[in-house]
């Protein structure tokens, strides 16, 4: 796989912020590339936009190792009282 031809690997040494901050331009630049994938950009623009995203990026570095279908069932469970909670507002 190569890169495209816009690539530029100077991008994040110009910037000359401190390693949060390029962090979050990473992330909002990525979101930007992404929007041929929903899911994906969903998930870099929320990252760039909320406290510690590099907390939450070592959390799901560490779920990754877990098989899928656990993953989703565990996902599932702890959203579940946050959905039966929705589900009481209406």
């Amino acid at each position: 796989m190569s890169d495209p031809p816009d690539y530029s690997t100077d991008l994040l040494s110009e910037i000359g912020h401190d390693g949060a901050e390029r962090l979050n331009t990473w992330l909002t630049a990525s979101a930007a590339e992404w929007r041929s994938e929903p899911a994906l950009q969903d998930l870099l623009q929320h990252l760039s936009e909320i406290d510690e995203p590099l907390r939450y990026i070592e959390a799901f570095h560490r779920l990754v190792d877990l098989p899928i279908e656990e993953l989703e069932a565990i996902v599932e469970a702890i959203m579940a009282p946050a959905n039966d909670s929705a589900l009481e507002l209406d």
